[in-house]
């Protein structure tokens, strides 16, 4: 590994652990109260845990890099990455036969708490896709967290979303 790798992933490690997490946010504006630890730990949820598609790893490091900001009447990159998630999830629930799934996206560091949810909670959620960003790509791990009793199988959800990836903007099917 040279020296200039080995720069780079300690100023990523400085980076991570140097973030504020008062910032949590959905994207009405609003605090997040949705975490890793609280789904994955939850009696309400299913959860199981891989790691994050190869492709989406370095769209979701721009976007949480970028953070929330975003010019006046425009839409942030990490809001982007979530809605798109969210519809790509949404997509695959659907051809899998599940009705109108509900699905809410949530993005955090390692060692963190979320900075960014679709949601401020998961109270309303079939599914919940926690992405957790780390600074080595194979230990960024997307959880999926499907409630129990809900209107989507866990097996279902879990085989339908696994290592999710939507297309880029602009790309064709």
């Amino acid at each position: 590994m040279s020296l200039s790798t080995l720069v780079q992933y300690f100023l990523r490690i400085l980076f991570f652990f140097h973030t504020n997490h008062s910032d949590r946010i959905d994207c009405s504006g609003n605090t997040t109260t949705m975490d890793r630890g609280s789904l994955l730990s939850s009696d309400s949820f299913e959860s199981q845990t891989c790691g994050a598609a190869p492709g989406l790893i370095p769209r979701l490091r721009t976007a949480m890099e970028t953070g929330a900001a975003a010019a006046p009447g425009e839409v942030s990159a990490i809001e982007q990455l979530a809605k798109a998630l969210q519809s790509a999830g949404c997509a695959q629930l659907t051809a899998a036969g599940v009705r109108d799934p509900k699905v809410e996206v949530a993005f955090g560091r390692a060692m963190g708490h979320s900075i960014f949810a679709t949601a401020d909670d998961a109270t309303t959620a079939d599914v919940v896709l926690f992405f957790t960003l780390d600074p080595l790509d194979i230990d960024t791990k997307q959880s999926t967290c499907v409630r129990r009793g809900g209107g989507v199988a866990p097996p279902t959800a879990m085989q339908a979303l696994y290592k999710l990836d939507p297309p880029t903007a602009g790309a064709t099917a």
